[in-house]
Order: C-alpha cells, then sequence, then structure tokens
C-alpha cells in the first residue's frame, strides 16, 4: 500500500495564518502604540482623503493577500475584522471609514474571478 502525502494544504493553513497574524499585529500595534489617532469632533464626510486611504489600504492588504496564496475566505474575514477594530483602536469610530475599507476589500475580491491567464500581459 502506498501512501499519498499532500504537502500544499499545511501550507496554505501556515500563509492563512500568518495572514491574520499581520492584519491583528496591526491592529494591536495602533490599539497600543496610538499610530493614528482619530479623536473625532467633527462632521464625517464621505469625499475625504481618508476615505480614500481606508479604500487604497483594504484594497493592497487583500491583492496581498491573493499574492501570498491565502484562501479568499480567509482574506476576505480578516481585513473585514480588521477594519472594524482598527477604527476602535482609534479611539472614534467612523463608520464611513469602515465602508471605505469594505469597498476596497470587495472590488481587490473580485479579481478572483478574472482568470488568471486576463492577467499577463500579452
Amino acid at each position: 500500500m502506498t501512501h499519498v502525502t499532500n504537502t500544499s494544504l499545511p501550507t496554505l493553513r501556515v500563509r492563512d495564518a500568518i495572514y491574520l497574524l499581520m492584519l491583528t499585529l496591526g491592529v494591536a500595534a495602533n490599539a497600543i502604540f496610538q499610530i493614528d489617532p482619530d479623536l473625532g469632533g467633527y462632521q464625517d464626510r464621505w469625499l475625504t482623503i481618508d476615505k480614500i486611504i481606508h479604500f487604497a489600504i483594504a484594497y493592497a492588504v487583500v491583492i496581498a493577500g491573493r499574492a501570498a496564496g491565502v484562501r479568499q475566505t480567509i482574506v476576505l474575514a480578516g481585513i473585514m475584522l480588521a477594519a472594524v477594530a482598527f477604527e476602535y483602536t482609534q479611539g472614534f469610530v467612523a463608520w464611513r471609514d469602515i465602508v471605505a475599507g469594505f469597498a476596497g476589500a470587495l472590488l481587490a475580491a473580485a479579481w478572483w474571478l478574472v482568470p488568471e491567464r486576463r492577467l499577463k500581459p500579452r
């Protein structure tokens, strides 16, 4: 009887764990060191540079997760939880920031629907 070992599954799980660990460390760093505090006291608006930054960071983190081979469900769940947690660590929870982060994450995740052959230059 031959024994077949699947070596790709543990690697994928390790990548998932590392991705989630990095997100957790980013949120924890802001909670401890207040790298990006938000004290509130202003009217939160949609058309601000802050929303573009939240969108772009979530987009980039999802693309990085895909490039690292992290499973899509892990990437999306992780970034969405991190977006909410990060807002709470800032001191003022701006729901528009969370929505902007979700939008960036979902747009980046849409790239999973594009076949790899379309991503390669011709």
